[in-house]
């Protein structure tokens, strides 16, 4: 992702941060800087490389509705379930890209694929949730947010 952003590079096996980062990481203002990765993050990135699961497009366009639910019910810690459930009820074309297999359900799938990428890979990632339980390449954990997200995130609903 930082190679992407043109942040690092690789070179002779070691990887160092390009000038591009150092200046970014020296600017008056980091606030431009968090909001170029985050952007980056949520429009560019592909949050289903590399994990398993069909591609889903609706799970990475979601990001803001997924960040909202986790500020309204994030003060106490929940399971993943309960915010995959929430997120399926206001996006039901969500199962679209899940088949049902021998070994899991589409719902199951779904869910899997929807904890993987929007908790651990992003929310986690940004400092805007604690995981708990069974966070090392499980299904079971829960998830309650920090006081980050709600210094990042603003909603502005009349």
């Amino acid at each position: 992702f930082t190679k992407m952003l043109g942040l690092t590079r690789k070179r002779q096996g070691k990887l160092s941060l390009t000038k591009k980062a150092i200046d970014r990481l020296t600017m008056q203002s980091t606030g431009d800087f968090f909001r170029e990765v985050f952007l980056a993050y949520t429009k560019e990135f592909n949050w289903a490389y590399s994990d398993g699961y069909p591609e889903s497009w609706i799970i990475q366009a979601g990001f803001g509705f997924s960040i909202f639910l986790v500020q309204k019910y994030g003060d106490q810690s929940r399971s993943v379930d309960f915010y995959s459930e929430k997120y399926l009820q206001a996006f039901p074309a969500g199962l679209t890209d899940f088949l049902d297999t021998a070994y899991s359900t589409k719902e199951g799938l779904f869910k899997g694929a929807y904890g993987l990428r929007v908790f651990k890979r992003f929310l986690k990632r940004f400092g805007f949730v604690e995981i708990s339980g069974d966070a090392i390449g499980g299904k079971d954990f829960t998830v309650k947010k920090t006081p980050v997200i709600d210094q990042i995130a603003k909603w502005n609903i009349r």
